[in-house]
């Protein structure tokens, strides 16, 4: 009996450690300077590409957002933003995308690439607008 309790708590210490793991990997990961790309709106909606430079997200360690803009589309703006990997839609589940970034108080997106040099979040699965970014820093 004292063998199955104490199996039964290293399979919990194991699932929540990785889950911890993962959460502040991919928190660190999106920490730095990051210029727009591109963006895609709707469902088969047209790429807008933008210059290297034009619109900058500076993601900080202190969960803070510096939006930096040189065209009239986009606002400079100071914000905050936090991932939550506990998403609960089906694409979460399946593995389609990693998570929720969330910016501000009420900006939820799908996190749905975040690697070294790629960043891409949006809403586009619901017609909204999706942000493709490269790492510049």
């Amino acid at each position: 009996m004292k063998l199955k309790y104490i199996a039964l708590l290293t399979l919990f210490v194991f699932i929540f450690n990785c889950n911890s793991n993962n959460e502040i990997e991919n928190s660190n990961l999106i920490i730095g300077e990051w210029t727009l790309l591109e963006t895609i709106s709707g469902f088969g909606g047209t790429p807008q590409s933008y210059n290297i430079g034009d619109v900058t997200y500076h993601f900080n360690s202190d969960n803070t957002l510096e939006i930096s803009s040189n065209i009239s589309e986009f606002e400079s703006v100071n914000s905050t933003y936090e991932i939550d990997e506990d998403c609960q839609f089906q694409d979460c589940i399946n593995g389609n995308i990693v998570g929720l970034l969330i910016i501000g108080m009420d900006e939820t997106n799908f996190l749905i690439t975040l690697d070294e040099t790629n960043l891409k979040f949006g809403t586009n699965a619901f017609d909204g607008t999706d942000f493709i970014f490269e790492r510049i820093d």
